[in-house]
């Protein structure tokens, strides 16, 4: 939560000027304005919405990430979050989110989308059984470190 922001004065308002900007750059500063108020989780779906129209095809002035986010469990419910916490930095996020539970694969295979998309960072979402499957219980330390 961003309990700590103050709540935005008028959102709908906004979201709907913001959108409604014929200049791509001017709608993202519009939309990283907006998201520095505390949002509510349909609120920050509606923000990331509006601004996967803003940057769709076009090449603007702000800086872009591309993250892979490589999971053993499904994640696509952090994308609006993860694209709304960047832009309150004015960064973008180009994110591309691997097949369900085949990071493993995707690292791999040299030939998979992971490897044509090249992204600057890659996030790994593991569960605990996933993070520590083949390790024995009765490991040292040493024995840890050189599975990992």
């Amino acid at each position: 939560m961003t309990n700590w922001l103050p709540d935005h004065p008028d959102f709908r308002s906004d979201i709907r000027a913001a959108i409604d900007m014929a200049d791509p750059d001017d709608c993202i500063d519009k939309l990283s304005a907006i998201a520095q108020y505390n949002l509510g989780f349909l609120e920050i779906i509606q923000l990331e919405r509006a601004l996967g129209r803003a940057t769709t095809g076009n090449n603007n002035s702000h800086p872009m990430v591309r993250l892979a986010i490589l999971a053993s469990s499904t994640v696509d419910q952090l994308l609006p979050a993860i694209r709304v916490a960047g832009l309150r930095r004015n960064t973008l996020f180009d994110v591309y989110i691997g097949q369900y539970g085949q990071y493993r694969q995707e690292l791999l295979d040299s030939t998979s989308p992971l490897h044509d998309y090249n992204p600057d960072f890659v996030l790994f979402s593991l569960t605990a059984h996933e993070a520590i499957a083949g390790i024995p219980l009765n490991s040292t330390d040493r024995e840890i470190d050189a599975l990992i």
